[in-house]
């Protein structure tokens, strides 16, 4: 069941043998007194505190595992795995630890002090470069987590681009902002592309931001935001949402950049860190979870 296996050593801070009854050491056992099914069963990690013994469950596809160790009643979160394609943590280094291979190329950043570890600093003219030549992001579902202090929101600011106006997320004017192109090329009208209301982006100060687009059917699409964990209110559309846009006019072929629309313009000017790119819808329960890790 699961793929788990009873070979367990299980020990809390004390030292202690919490598998001294080998009732306990057994796979149903397990599933029932530490993991707890619901979880499992979910394509989410969530911590689960039982009995004072902090079990953390990771599910990545059909992967399951389960770690123990905390007598307390604090769970530590680990970030959601199931569907991340990009995750770089900018720990001194611009490393994609999604597995993906999905590295950038560094335009310009430095490493400072971020909100979990370190992050990187985006100096109004620095960037980061993808190659995405698998296509990988050219996709039509997808979520986008990331923490952010800006320094500057003045006009467009942008985090991430793909093919320089395939889409775009990023800032204007201290609200949150998405260009999207529709299914005969053309681009959301300019009264949709705000996500959030006037002034919800706090300028010096790190906050939570996860952008989410949703492809219901060929032509349904919706989009909409979440900042510190509160969804924004979202937009529909029933023009069809283009994800082959190669033969759109500005498109630029295989080249995601962070920070920047492409080399030379709306560069972002702050610090990121902790960014995060799935190929799904994450859920609210998901977006709290990731708001909520601290590392």
């Amino acid at each position: 069941m699961f793929g788990i296996t009873p070979e367990y050593n299980l020990t809390n801070e004390e030292g202690e043998d919490i598998c001294a009854n080998d009732a306990m050491c057994g796979e149903e056992a397990l599933l029932n007194n530490f993991c707890e099914e619901d979880n499992l069963m979910n394509n989410i990690s969530k911590p689960v505190c039982v009995n004072k013994i902090c079990s953390v469950v990771i599910i990545n596809s059909t992967n399951i595992s389960c770690a123990y160790g905390c007598s307390n009643d604090a769970c530590e979160t680990i970030p959601i795995l199931n569907g991340l394609i990009g995750h770089w943590l900018f720990n001194n280094n611009l490393v994609d630890s999604s597995g993906h291979g999905n590295d950038g190329a560094n335009k310009g950043v430095t490493f400072v002090q971020g909100f979990l570890e370190q992050g990187a600093y985006f100096n109004s003219t620095g960037y980061v470069q993808l190659n995405d030549s698998d296509d990988e992001f050219k996709i039509a579902n997808k979520t986008i987590s990331v923490w952010i202090k800006p320094a500057n929101l003045d006009g467009l600011k942008m985090l991430f681009s793909l093919g320089g106006s395939q889409y775009y997320f990023g800032t204007y004017d201290r609200r949150l902002y998405i260009s999207l192109v529709n299914s005969t090329g053309g681009q959301l009208p300019s009264a949709d592309r705000y996500l959030s209301p006037p002034n919800s982006v706090p300028l010096n100060e790190w906050f939570h931001v996860v952008y989410v687009v949703h492809m219901i059917n060929a032509t349904h699409y919706t989009f909409y935001a979440y900042i510190n964990g509160i969804k924004q209110t979202p937009v529909s559309k029933s023009d069809g949402l283009n994800t082959t846009i190669s033969s759109y006019s500005n498109y630029i072929s295989n080249i995601a950049t962070m920070g920047a629309h492409t080399s030379t313009s709306y560069k972002f000017n702050g610090t990121i860190d902790d960014m995060r790119f799935y190929n799904r819808v994450l859920s609210q329960e998901e977006v709290t979870t990731i708001f909520e890790y601290k590392g």
